[in-house]
């Protein structure tokens, strides 16, 4: 458990779940090809992108990094 509050304190919660959801929207999109997972990170990035203008009061670029960490993250899983 301190481990999980130590990685909370460091990155945000907003951060972790960006990466979060960018791992879980590229792995379940893993067993329908490369082109399939290529386009969800798209769509992940524009979605970040979305929810960073619309609903925060101002883009902050490291949420979007987070959120294609995890995309890319979730490839590279997906291709091993």
């Amino acid at each position: 458990m301190k481990l999980t509050d130590n990685i909370v304190n460091k990155f945000g919660y907003d951060k972790i779940i960006h990466f979060l959801c960018g791992t879980t929207a590229v792995a379940l999109t893993a067993k329908h090809g490369i082109i399939t997972m290529l386009v969800m990170i798209v769509i992940v990035f524009l979605l970040s992108l979305w929810k960073e203008y619309h609903q925060d009061d101002y883009i902050d670029w490291k949420d979007i990094g987070a959120g294609m960490l995890g995309c890319a993250s979730a490839f590279v899983l997906g291709m091993i």
